[in-house]
């Protein structure tokens, strides 16, 4: 398969660094609108597979371009690009990853569900399992039936159980199934928020405010960061 990752930075790096290790990868393009970092990622990670090329992600018709002939490609730059490069990757008939972005862009990339369907394109981006899962990850409160049920219902191919509600839980089930590596969750800003105000744009009462700084103070008794 041959691959594009957008982006050189710590993400597109370890991207590159990954892909160029897998078996069945044929080629990679690790695009970037620093050509000297691009190449610098490359001449480090030292493999044949790696082709450093010069984009600018501000123009539409260049990404569309640069994604022709490729099998798959990765978006390792700002959230605020998200959404026109799943534009791009369904325009061209790519599958496409984002590593991520806020509520909004991922609402506005969820619009684009049923053309990618159409092109036979998938298109995912980990902040759309993240944004649904963090509600359980650092809710304090216990009781959250239908919330739960919801997360079940959006999950894809690969279903899993949801047995946790607060981070501490969460932790103690990944130590209870095993992991093979450490695990740190930063508890963000819009998280806490969502939990307490849901997607309402507005200053939170006082009563809202201590709520919030209740689960913050919960979640990093747990081991949030």
């Amino acid at each position: 398969m041959k691959f594009l990752i957008i982006g050189s930075g710590l993400m597109g790096s370890a991207l590159a660094y990954d892909l160029a290790r897998s078996k069945s990868v044929e080629a990679i393009t690790l695009a970037d609108q620093d050509l000297k970092r691009a190449e610098s990622v490359a001449s480090r990670i030292k493999s044949k597979l790696i082709r450093p090329v010069l984009l600018d992600v501000n123009l539409f018709d260049d990404v569309v371009a640069l994604m022709e002939g490729h099998d798959c490609a990765f978006g390792a730059v700002s959230y605020r690009f998200n959404y026109a490069l799943s534009k791009a990757a369904i325009q061209t008939g790519v599958h496409y990853c984002d590593l991520g972005g806020n509520d909004e862009v991922v609402q506005r990339q969820l619009t684009l569900d049923a053309l990618a369907k159409q092109k036979n394109v998938d298109v995912q981006s980990p902040e759309r399992l993240l944004d649904e899962t963090a509600l359980f990850l650092h809710r304090v409160i216990t009781d959250l039936p239908a919330e739960k049920q919801d997360m079940l219902e959006r999950q894809g191919d690969i279903p899993y159980e949801v047995p946790w509600t607060t981070l501490g839980e969460y932790l103690t089930h990944l130590e209870t199934r095993g992991v093979s590596c450490n695990v740190a969750s930063f508890l963000g800003a819009t998280t806490v928020r969502i939990n307490v105000l849901g997607y309402q744009d507005r200053r939170p009462t006082p009563k809202e405010l201590d709520d919030m700084r209740a689960i913050v103070r919960s979640s990093m008794e747990e081991g949030a960061l």
